[in-house]
């Protein structure tokens, strides 16, 4: 967090535009707005403030409220935002987007849409976004994004311990309202994840819980202990309860897969604090229970 002790009387606008150069003045006038500048430890909103010798100023380079805020110029985005702040921006990615670029495709991804979005919103065309994880295009939900290298590389590098959940429509009862599956996965010549039996696969942990059945299909709940290629698609089918949709490991076909990314739960690059990012599940995964 930047942070200045003022040594002449000033007002506290004029003195962030000082210390701060390479900061636009609505970028400055957005953080008092949102409660992000402390004058002696309290916020402050007003750029008029006087300061005197000794004051101290410091920027929050998170939200106070990380619900009520959003980057300055950020207005309807193409890709509905779940939250956002100076560091990372969430998104709530629809079934059948890509999350990035891959051999085939290239341009309509989630990265690329946003990023663009971010480009032409300041007309900075070097401005940075990557993708902290991704989901397979076949699924919707969270989509977590590093507004730079180094935030993506802190990400990764404490990615195993974020809970990540997931809700996902079955073809089938699991015989156990709560469960773990625990089966090595290995991917074949034909790209194709399967599970290893002959414990030699990298080890993959799913865990899950029965929400609701009808009809002969269950909404489960799933939590990953390890985020390995199709893990879920593969686990669930191996238990004999393919996700709907799954026309790869599965064998009813549907509009779209029936697997949604609902939470995130991370602890945020900066100052460590815990931040849970929600994408409500889609409502065609209720008529997917009556079909």
């Amino acid at each position: 967090m930047p942070r200045f002790v003022a040594t002449n009387p000033a007002a506290l606008l004029a003195f962030l535009k000082k210390k701060l150069p390479g900061w636009k003045t609505p970028t400055i006038k957005q953080r008092l707005k949102n409660d992000l500048v402390l004058v002696n430890g309290k916020s402050v909103r007003s750029g008029a403030e006087r300061l005197e010798p000794g004051d101290t100023v410091e920027i929050l380079a998170v939200p106070a409220r990380p619900d009520a805020y959003l980057p300055i110029g950020l207005g309807e985005s193409p890709l509905p935002i779940l939250y956002a702040d100076d560091t990372l921006i969430a998104i709530d990615k629809p079934s059948g987007l890509l999350s990035v670029a891959s051999e085939r495709e290239r341009n309509l991804t989630a990265i690329r849409i946003m990023r663009e979005w971010l480009q032409g919103l300041d007309h900075q065309p070097d401005r940075e976004l990557h993708a902290a994880h991704r989901l397979d295009r076949e699924a919707s939900g969270v989509l977590l994004l590093a507004r730079s290298l180094a935030t993506k590389r802190a990400l990764a590098a404490k990615w195993t311990t974020f809970e990540k959940t997931y809700a996902a429509v079955v073809d089938g009862i699991p015989e156990e309202a709560e469960g773990i599956i625990d089966a090595p996965l290995w991917e074949d010549k034909g790209l194709f994840v399967r599970v290893s039996t002959r414990g030699d696969g990298t080890p993959a942990l799913t865990r899950y819980r029965v929400v609701k059945q009808k009809g002969g299909r269950a909404l489960l709940q799933v939590y990953l202990g390890t985020g390995r290629k199709h893990q879920i698609r593969v686990h669930l089918a191996h238990i004999g309860c393919p996700i709907v949709g799954d026309i790869r490991y599965g064998r009813s076909k549907a509009p779209r897969l029936a697997l949604h990314a609902e939470r995130l739960r991370i602890y945020h690059p900066v100052d460590g604090r815990e931040v849970t990012i929600t994408a409500p599940i889609p409502k065609e995964f209720q008529k997917f229970l009556r079909s």
